[in-house]
């Protein structure tokens, strides 16, 4: 990286830091759960509708205060004091809020990480923009801040410890010029005061999951070129699953119809009523289509929506394709509907 630009980087980055405290101080709603989940920039547009999208999500954000419980855990350090607010633990979904001051007389700069987080040793995702771990703490101030995250892998029910791991340094002056030429914290000529592992005692639920699919079995549907096999369509409180095939009659055919590549095709998961309900989403697609023992073709595809910002009863599984010179062809996407039937309780 360039000399220039990565101090340029750098130096943004510490003068966000140094705002940190007193932005927490004036947001005292980081505490609740339910706020991690806020959509408030509704925009009109294919497939949304901003009045349905705020309604929506206000309920389910009141569904998320619901299942989100209040814990007092204390745990201190030489430099810190940790003092927990609320936590939402359930189907390997974890989120916790809580307040830290500084105990010391010195100016401290706490760093971490998702990857220096973990329950009861399974590693998180990477959890976007809301997560709080570096931070400038003067003597004696209190800072509210917040984790949430998807574990890697899946952890059955049970008790368990969330476990965070910082680093605490002393902010100088001198440690501020050293971080704008350096190539990591550790580089900066910051003294290292401790290590800390933030560890709270929490209990991972099991929610409730309804499956779009009857008694299990497969949704089949014809489509252009292909069959679609629908075999796992499960939407959660905090989350969405789905697995599907594209089954091609030859290999030829699969191979002309390719999820990867410059040219391919992608799914989307608008909601039937016009709410935007997608917080993150990925899909995964493999290389190559696999044979199936009657002799045909299939593309497999997954994909998981990580955080939601309401809860739909009907989404629309919508295949469309694209290529470089042309873009999305989206006169010839091809829909097919998921009930999960979800009751007002459930929503």
């Amino acid at each position: 990286m360039h000399k220039a630009f990565k101090i340029t980087i750098m130096l943004l980055v510490m003068l966000s830091l140094l705002c940190a405290g007193a932005a927490a101080e004036s947001t005292p709603s980081v505490l609740e759960i339910s706020n991690i989940f806020v959509y408030d920039q509704p925009v009109e547009g294919a497939d949304q509708n901003p009045e349905v999208s705020l309604a929506a999500n206000a309920r389910y954000r009141e569904k998320i205060a619901a299942l989100a419980e209040t814990i007092d855990f204390t745990q201190e350090s030489e430099t810190l004091r940790f003092c927990t607010k609320q936590a939402l633990a359930q189907d390997d979904f974890t989120a916790l809020t809580w307040q830290v001051t500084n105990r010391t007389d010195k100016t401290l700069y706490v760093s971490g990480s998702e990857f220096d987080t973990d329950f009861s040793g399974v590693e998180y995702d990477l959890c976007g923009g809301l997560n709080q771990f570096n931070f400038v703490l003067h003597p004696g101030e209190t800072l509210d801040a917040r984790f949430h995250g998807w574990l890697w892998a899946h952890v059955e029910p049970g008790e368990g410890t969330l476990q965070l791991k910082l680093r605490v340094y002393e902010l100088t002056g001198d440690g501020l010029n050293g971080a704008l030429d350096a190539v990591s914290i550790e580089e900066s000529g910051m003294p290292l005061l401790e290590n800390v592992a933030f560890r709270v005692p929490m209990e991972m639920k099991q929610g409730t999951v309804c499956s779009a699919l009857a008694d299990g079995q497969p949704l089949l549907r014809s489509m252009n070129g292909y069959t679609l096999k629908v075999t796992r369509a499960d939407m959660g409180t905090l989350g969405m699953e789905i697995a599907l095939e594209r089954v091609y009659d030859t290999k030829e055919a699969a191979v002309a119809d390719p999820g990867p590549g410059d040219s391919y095709w992608e799914y989307s998961l608008p909601a039937a009523d016009g709410s935007v309900w997608i917080h993150a989403y990925y899909g995964m697609i493999p290389d190559e289509p696999e044979e199936n023992a009657d002799g045909t073709w299939s593309w497999h595809y997954s994909g998981k929506v990580y955080y939601m910002f309401s809860q739909p009863d009907m989404i629309v599984l919508r295949s469309v394709h694209y290529d470089t010179a042309n873009g999305y062809d989206w006169a010839n996407a091809e829909d097919a509907a998921l009930s999960f039937a979800l009751d007002d309780e459930t929503r």
